[in-house]
C-alpha cells in the first residue's frame, strides 16, 4: 500500500507542478489531495496504517482522519473543476451545428 500511495502522490505533485499552472483552483483541490495523502503515508510508514480519530456520535459513519477530510474535499474539488472547464469549453465553442 505505501508503493502504491507513493506512485498516486508522485503522479498527483506531476499534475499540480506541471499540468495546472494557470489554475488556482485546480491547484487547491491537488494540494489538498497531495497534503492528506501525505498525511495518511507518514501514518502508514510510521505505524503500520492510517489512524483514524475523528468519530461522529451522532450518525453512523465511518471513523476518519483530517488527511481523509483533505483528500476527499480534494478530489470533489478537483472534479468540480474539471466540470466547470468542460463546460465553460462547451459554451466558448457556441451551439453545435447540424
Amino acid at each position: 500500500m505505501i508503493v502504491a500511495t507513493s506512485a498516486a502522490l508522485l503522479l498527483v505533485a506531476y499534475w499540480l507542478f506541471f499540468r495546472s499552472r494557470n489554475n488556482r483552483l485546480q491547484q487547491a483541490a491537488l494540494i489538498l489531495v497531495l497534503g492528506g495523502g501525505i498525511g495518511n503515508l507518514i501514518d502508514r510508514v510510521l505505524n503500520g496504517e492510517v489512524v483514524d480519530y475523528i468519530n461522529l456520535l451522532f450518525m453512523r459513519f465511518a471513523v476518519f482522519n483530517f488527511a481523509d477530510i483533505c483528500v476527499c474535499v480534494g478530489v470533489a474539488l478537483w472534479v468540480l473543476v474539471i466540470f466547470l472547464e468542460e463546460l465553460h469549453e462547451d459554451t466558448k465553442k457556441g451551439p453545435k451545428e447540424q
